[in-house]
């Protein structure tokens, strides 16, 4: 008896529930705009930053979400539910409904994660979330078809020696990521559906020309440049930088600090070896030189040339990959 009471007393319950949903509006989530860097070291916290001095503009409290990493797992997810339906003679593809619906709570998720503590007129600002990735990128126009995205890319060469000094990266596979990341950008490029809705904009410029960089995003953006604080350009603090502390310390950190005079960010590379110059342009050169920059080639003899690519091999993993094919 007392199981019967509870289960009326939760359907009813249930009931109000549905009746007060069905009377709810829900407010349209902000616009969001999607700032994603072609690999770390490729310069999203300053840009990010910049945009982010709009008087229309917030940014993100998760620093880096990596939201769009995972829509090829949401993908095979909306893939394998329509098969299932299919198999059980459903009538209905709600293949776009999911998607929608899931779009809608990547949206939500973004927006209540930053406007859970601040006021109803802040929350009708425009939001950059950023992720030092790629990843997911092929997928995104299936998911945020209207969305303004941003890509930033910037010269291989100074990721890949940035990465090194802070992070101790491996040369050669940092270099075949950024070969792969590039690629990722390229592909997208061809293929968007929406190309007005995306910017490809390479971090050297910002670093040469700020205000006019800073005006092709607002006109991307369709933000007011007339109310953007120009003055403050000058001003802006060093974020992250692989070769920058506040206090002397040798690891890398994100408090923001001034720029001395001998910052340089745009030419990291120039102490790299012959052998680092012909590697990296052998892995990732032609990649680099689609996006809009030049490729440092070098003429070596024959002999070298090899030497230097059987060192990019990874032995064990050819090694390991021998065993398998021999147990197979």
């Amino acid at each position: 008896m007392g199981y019967v009471h509870c289960a009326y007393h939760g359907r009813i319950e249930s009931e109000k529930v549905m009746k007060k949903s069905e009377n709810m509006t829900l407010p349209e989530p902000p616009q969001i705009i999607f700032l994603l860097g072609i690999r770390h070291r490729s310069g999203t916290n300053i840009v990010q930053e910049v945009i982010a001095r709009h008087p229309q503009c917030t940014s993100h409290s998760e620093p880096e979400d990596f939201l769009i990493s995972g829509l090829d797992y949401l993908t095979k997810y909306i893939d394998h539910i329509k098969n299932r339906r299919k198999s059980k003679r459903s009538k209905n593809d709600f293949s776009t409904d999911l998607r929608i619906g899931l779009r809608s709570a990547l949206q939500r998720h973004i927006a209540d994660m930053e406007f859970e503590y601040q006021t109803p007129e802040d929350s009708s600002q425009t939001i950059i979330t950023k992720s030092p990735s790629v990843e997911g990128l092929l997928h995104f126009r299936t998911f945020f078809p209207d969305s303004h995205l941003i890509l930033l890319v910037r010269d291989g060469r100074s990721v890949i020696e940035s990465a090194m000094r802070s992070f101790g990266a491996d040369f050669v596979k940092s270099c075949k990521r950024y070969q792969q990341a590039a690629d990722t950008i390229l592909e997208f490029i061809r293929s968007d559906e929406n190309p007005d809705r995306t910017l490809l904009i390479r971090y050297e410029d910002f670093l040469s020309e700020p205000e006019e960089f800073i005006h092709s995003i607002l006109t991307f953006l369709e933000l007011d440049p007339a109310i953007y604080p120009f003055e403050e350009l000058g001003d802006l603090p060093v974020i992250g930088s692989s070769d920058l502390t506040s206090d002397g310390r040798a690891e890398i950190h994100w408090n923001p600090i001034s720029k001395h005079s001998s910052f340089d960010p745009s030419n990291r590379f120039q102490d790299w070896t012959d052998y680092q110059k012909e590697q990296f342009d052998w892995i990732a050169g032609q990649e680099l030189e689609n996006l809009g920059y030049s490729r440092h080639v070098i003429n070596l003899s024959f002999a070298k040339t090899i030497s230097y690519h059987l060192r990019s091999i990874d032995i064990h993993a050819v090694l390991k990959r021998f065993a398998k094919l021999i147990r197979t």
